[in-house]
């Protein structure tokens, strides 16, 4: 790979530290490890969170950012919010198509790619993600509720008596669909 996980990062904060700062967003955190980065703003509860995979594990290596409103820790960030790509899939097919190779990211890319690719993703933002960055969450929870409705908890395999094994869904991710599977927004009392 010709660019490294500092290039992602500093071109990620280059094109939506300035952005974001109109609709109340800081950045938080900013994080590039050998094989990756992250780089979160939050506004309130809310949060915009921007990163990408460059593991060989992982790859094909790919781009991500997604919109949520909650904790950006995992397990809860990996429940409570949606990747932006299914803004643009709901509100516009044809765009949707059109930005299919946004978040993929090729071996050879090279340093005038990842800002092009910046570029891009912060213009589909602009575009895509404006109720949610406005404070208007109803196309958001909507979209983040049929995502999870659609997931499964995570499993455990616990080794049974006799041999095989047992599946059990993890409590935590079990109470964390349940919670982020319901579209309408719920009284802070209620949330617990």
């Amino acid at each position: 790979m010709a660019v490294t996980s500092k290039t992602f990062r500093a071109a990620a904060e280059s094109h939506f530290d300035g952005f974001l700062a109109p609709f109340g967003f800081t950045r938080t955190r900013s994080e590039d490890e050998e094989f990756g980065f992250s780089v979160t703003y939050r506004c309130g509860e809310r949060y915009v969170s921007i990163g990408a995979t460059l593991h060989p594990h992982d790859y094909p290596y790919y781009l991500w950012l997604k919109l949520g409103d909650g904790s950006d820790d995992f397990p809860e960030s990996d429940w409570n919010a949606t990747a932006l790509w299914q803004f643009v899939q709901h509100l516009s097919p044809d765009d949707y198509a059109k930005e299919k190779d946004l978040y993929d990211i090729s071996m050879g890319l090279a340093e005038v790619d990842v800002e092009e690719k910046m570029r891009r993703l912060r213009a589909s933002c602009e575009a895509f993600g404006q109720s949610f960055l406005s404070g208007d969450l109803a196309l958001f929870r909507e979209l983040r509720a049929a995502q999870n409705r659609d997931r499964e908890p995570y499993k455990i395999y616990s080794p049974k008596q006799g041999g095989g094994y047992e599946m059990s869904y993890e409590e935590g991710s079990s109470r964390l669909k349940e919670r982020f599977s319901d579209s309408s927004p719920k009284p802070w009392w209620k949330l617990w």
